[in-house]
């Protein structure tokens, strides 16, 4: 993980989590009783690599590893890897998208109309009340994970045509 003063972020883009995820829930039955078996499966040399550990936190971050003890996926990444429907699927992506708190806080001030690549730092300062040379140094990382992470994000009221209150209380827990 990345810290930006007191608010941490993903170092890998969404997609390659979900991606991970979908290799430890295929291939290793949702959970690698021998780190080394994962990490080689995704390509690492070992599970001391220094891009699998982030990797392995990065997967934490949004909610689809245990967040204590081995590497295990969580019940929203089954719900990720084998959905019922698309309902869900998308429910879970979502919740997922949320679980970084990041990107909750960006999407409560912004929503998906993403700030200019100019004005994002000022965003940064916004939301995490960190020093500008820091939000000036990380806004474009932070910015272009933010929009990959968001590009997976739909709100499941207009896609399904259900009520949003119903939506926002699944889509929050």
């Amino acid at each position: 993980m990345v810290k930006v003063k007191k608010i941490e972020y993903p170092n890998n883009r969404f997609e390659e989590c979900l991606q991970a995820v979908k290799v430890l829930i295929e291939k290793l039955g949702g959970e690698a009783s021998r780190p080394d078996s994962f990490a080689s499966h995704l390509g690492h040399s070992n599970s001391k690599s220094g891009t699998f550990i982030v990797k392995v936190g990065d997967m934490r971050k949004y909610g689809l590893l245990e967040k204590r003890g081995g590497i295990k996926a969580t019940e929203l990444a089954q719900k990720l890897s084998n959905p019922l429907n698309e309902l869900e699927r998308q429910q879970a992506l979502n919740q997922s998208i949320f679980s970084v708190d990041l990107w909750r806080k960006l999407y409560e001030k912004f929503g998906q109309n993403v700030p200019s690549a100019e004005n994002f730092w000022g965003c940064i300062v916004e939301v995490t009340d960190v020093d500008r040379a820091t939000a000036i140094k990380e806004a474009d990382k932070i910015r272009k994970l933010y929009i990959e992470a968001m590009s997976f994000y739909k709100e499941a009221n207009k896609m399904f045509n259900q009520s949003p209150s119903r939506t926002i209380m699944q889509e929050s827990t």
